[in-house]
């Protein structure tokens, strides 16, 4: 069974990133996406495969402290890229790029936010 979640760049869904059964990520654009995600995934009709799609997405994800606490939190495996995406409601501290990943668009007001009212 593949997974699926949805992928917005600016309010606009750019793409669609998929899980196959063996836990590989894959994104492929949508029709009429113009921006590209990164310079190594440019918009194009093909799918990019795991070898572009993995090392980007996971570098959305937290790191050390913060990952441990958000799969510790979910109970999954701070290893499993797509479940930590979907499991923190697809926004990402880590990029101006990728606004917010989720598997349907939200109606959530997110807004910028200093290190010191995140830990608050």
């Amino acid at each position: 069974m593949t997974r699926e979640l949805n992928v917005y760049l600016y309010e606009e869904k750019t793409g669609v990133l998929s899980e196959d059964q063996l836990g590989h990520l894959q994104f492929r654009y949508e029709s009429g996406a113009k921006r590209p995600l990164s310079v190594r995934m440019p918009v194009c009709g093909e799918e990019y495969d795991r070898f572009y799609a993995e090392p980007f997405f996971d570098n959305l994800t937290p790191e050390g402290s913060a990952l441990e606490i958000i799969a510790g939190k979910f109970h999954v495996s701070e290893d499993n890229t797509f479940s930590i995406l979907h499991k923190i409601g697809g926004f990402s501290m880590k990029s101006d790029l990728c606004e917010y990943i989720a598997q349907r668009p939200h109606n959530h007001q997110y807004r910028r936010t200093t290190g010191r009212r995140a830990r608050n």
